[in-house]
């Protein structure tokens, strides 16, 4: 419909794949998240053509995956920012697969660390910007119960066991019978 397809190009986006994030230790495990976030960084590398408009050594720094943990740590919201301000209008920011570090984490001994940099990282992108027009979060753990979003409001909460979804996932009763 005409009504998405005027959405459609329409807002700059972030997009990140969290499944990589894993390792040992949680410094094996941030360096692996300051890879990915390196990767979005170069691909918006064209904000460097405005200089003026954001801090370029570290952005650079941010790209080359050696900025600081604090750096690392507002890195989402700051991308955010610059892409807004680039482009004049909110950012789009896509996470699959977020809950991935804390899994890795809780099996591997260092949740707690991932937990609080993902609260802090999260948050300030997701709560802490005007700059965000929606961002969706993919992953297995319930958002509403995963305490990295404690901090957050407004959430919607989709599942594929939402009976409201039943005929978007698997099959209906209807298809059972045929079948």
């Amino acid at each position: 419909s005409q009504r998405y397809r005027s959405e459609q190009g329409a807002y700059p986006v972030i997009y990140l794949n969290l499944s990589p994030v894993d390792g040992k230790s949680w410094d094996e495990a941030l360096a692996i998240l300051a890879q990915l976030v390196a990767a979005e960084y170069k691909r918006h590398g064209y904000l460097l053509s405005e200089p003026a408009k954001l801090d370029v050594d570290k952005f650079n720094r941010l790209a080359r995956a050696t900025g600081s943990y604090s750096e690392l740590s507002s890195s989402l919201s700051d991308l955010s920012q610059h892409l807004a301000r680039f482009h004049g209008s909110k950012t789009i920011i896509l996470i699959d697969e977020y809950d991935k570090p804390i899994t890795a984490g809780h099996l591997a001994g260092w949740r707690e660390e991932c937990t609080t940099f993902m609260r802090s990282w999260l948050t300030g992108a997701l709560k802490g910007t005007v700059d965000l027009r929606l961002a969706c979060l993919t992953g297995v753990q319930r958002v509403s119960k995963e305490s990295i979003f404690s901090d957050l409001n407004n959430l919607a909460v989709d599942s594929p066991l939402d009976h409201r979804y039943a005929e978007s996932f698997g099959f209906t009763e209807e298809e059972v019978r045929k079948i």
